[in-house]
């Protein structure tokens, strides 16, 4: 019998998220390949391990009997890693940090590169996306600690809050909502740039904007942008107005190419959170997170986290 921990890990991923297509996100891979990876693992055993149902997964007999088992061998084997690493005196190893995509931009690179000068050994990969793509990421174990826009309800995902952030209104200079200074139904009005579904500052623009009485159904979207960069630029265009992160927007307001607008119920605080998985960590993992409770992190984050 020759099982690889791919096929393990593909296995496992697959009835966490119950179905081929999340794993397949979750893991970074293509369907088929987690396909192949499955159908493979059944070859081995010589029977079927996966119901394949119209909108789900489900367990046969066999695999019912393998999934317990196969989450403790990987999870065993990430704390064995673990703890050789521990055995070196140098923190070194590898090490994926992963950031939704405002304090990906904005944050991640500063913490990381401090982190750097500190531990030179640690070999560092930025992953930068939404929030709920990185949540996926986080759970799958290919990042291994991340600064998202939003807690991580309902996942095994510990979260602590590490910045914060504003939201504000911003709008071409010379646009009819400069110097108003009316509440958030002025916005019914206007061509607005959201950024896309999965966005951490999406959601909390649609949450604050509902507590305020504004269905987002009623208001006109014009655009939605994969990136708080994208949707400046737009905004610079005149193609609309946007809710955005001040740091999103700095640049622009001290060239002048936006304004910010000023409105009852702006600006939009935030908190941004240091999110880890439940499994063991690597050393370098936990390196990572003393840094962030460091004076260097500190000045970065505004605040010891």
């Amino acid at each position: 019998m020759n099982i690889n921990l791919n096929q393990l890990r593909a296995f496992v991923s697959v009835i966490e998220k119950k179905s081929f297509s999340s794993s397949a996100r979750a893991l970074g891979l293509s369907q088929p390949a987690i396909t192949l990876q499955i159908q493979s693992l059944e070859a081995q055993f010589g029977t079927a391990l996966i119901e394949r149902r119209y909108k789900n997964v489900g367990l046969t007999e066999a695999g019912k009997l393998l999934y317990p088992r196969a989450v403790q061998i990987l999870s065993t084997l990430d704390q064995t890693a673990s703890e050789i690493e521990r055995l070196a005196e140098t923190v070194s190893g590898s090490l994926v940090v992963g950031g939704s995509t405002t304090p990906g931009q904005y944050l991640l690179p500063k913490l990381v590169g401090g982190f750097k000068r500190h531990y030179p050994e640690v070999r560092v990969r930025l992953e930068i996306s939404d929030t709920d793509a990185m949540l996926e990421k986080l759970e799958s174990g290919m990042v291994n600690v991340a600064i998202i826009g939003a807690p991580a309800k309902g996942r095994k995902i510990d979260t602590t809050e590490c910045a914060s952030d504003e939201l504000i209104l911003i709008a071409a200079p010379g646009h009819r909502l400069e110097g108003r200074r009316g509440d958030l139904s002025e916005l019914t009005g206007e061509e607005l740039i959201f950024r896309e579904r999965g966005s951490g500052t999406r959601r909390i623009v649609e949450e604050s904007l509902s507590a305020a009485g504004l269905a987002v159904e009623d208001l006109h979207v014009n655009m939605e942008l994969g990136t708080s960069e994208a949707v400046v630029n737009a905004v610079e265009q005149d193609l609309g107005v946007s809710i955005v992160s001040r740091w999103a927007a700095e640049k622009g307001l001290r060239l002048g190419t936006i304004k910010e607008i000023e409105l009852k119920g702006l600006p939009i605080r935030r908190t941004f959170y240091l999110a880890t998985t439940r499994r063991p960590k690597t050393r370098a993992t936990e390196a990572f997170l003393e840094y962030m409770k460091s004076k260097d992190a500190a000045k970065v984050l505004g605040g010891v986290c």
